[in-house]
């Protein structure tokens, strides 16, 4: 007998860390899109802030 035959328990656990692992990775995609998300946002209202402030400095 060449080949082995692996336990039936053993590739579920296996397939159940595969699933894991998939798991966390789409979660930490998820979060890390959203993070980006906020970051775009934060910037984008810091920017207009800084517009005004320029626009209220040039009129004084």
């Amino acid at each position: 007998m060449g080949t082995r035959t692996i336990p039936y328990m053993t590739q579920r656990v296996w397939m159940g860390e595969m699933e894991l692992k998939g798991f966390i990775a789409a979660r930490l995609y998820d979060i890390n899109e959203q993070e980006k998300k906020k970051r775009d946002t934060m910037l984008k209202k810091v920017s207009e802030k800084e517009k005004k402030l320029s626009e209220s400095h040039d009129d004084i």
